[in-house]
């Protein structure tokens, strides 16, 4: 009896402390992580690997990207760096939702999941550039979030 009066009072902790505030501060801090390492040219081949260099660029697709530079480019691309970001647009549609699990990663348009597919699989000549996971230190983030909330709860409730 005790032992289901210890389970029942910490799932009932469980979900106080990983509320939808918490879960919100977890998918902002993963969409920004990935947004931002894959800007500065780094991959994540499989969750919870160390972050890498994306694959280079062809020379024919670095010449595009130059002449195409002021019409379409995302203003702070770099043309010679692979680092999935032409205009901007795939980058700017990862989002996410909460479900009753947690956080699900996701794309708010079609179009942006198709050219992440690309990236990931790679396809005719073009090499694999996956990008959408979480590294290794993206986790331990997740983790410290967690803890955190953890924290913030037993000092307001057992004090």
């Amino acid at each position: 009896m005790e032992i289901e009066a210890f389970n029942d009072r910490f799932s009932k902790m469980v979900e106080n402390v990983i509320n939808n505030e918490v879960l919100n501060q977890i998918g902002d801090e993963m969409v920004s992580s990935i947004q931002n390492r894959t800007r500065l040219g780094d991959g994540v081949s499989a969750m919870g690997s160390v972050k890498s260099k994306l694959a280079p660029l062809s020379p024919n697709y670095i010449r595009m990207r130059e002449s195409h530079l002021q019409s379409i480019m995302w203003g702070l691309a770099r043309t010679r760096l692979s680092h999935l970001t032409l205009t901007g647009q795939m980058l700017s549609s990862i989002d996410y939702e909460i479900s009753r699990n947690g956080v699900i990663l996701k794309f708010n348009n079609e179009k942006a999941l198709e050219k992440a597919q690309w990236a990931h699989a790679g396809y005719d000549n073009r090499p694999q550039r996956p990008f959408f996971f979480l590294s290794n230190l993206d986790q331990k983030r997740v983790k410290l979030l967690l803890e955190e909330a953890f924290d913030k709860y037993l000092l307001e409730n057992f004090n």
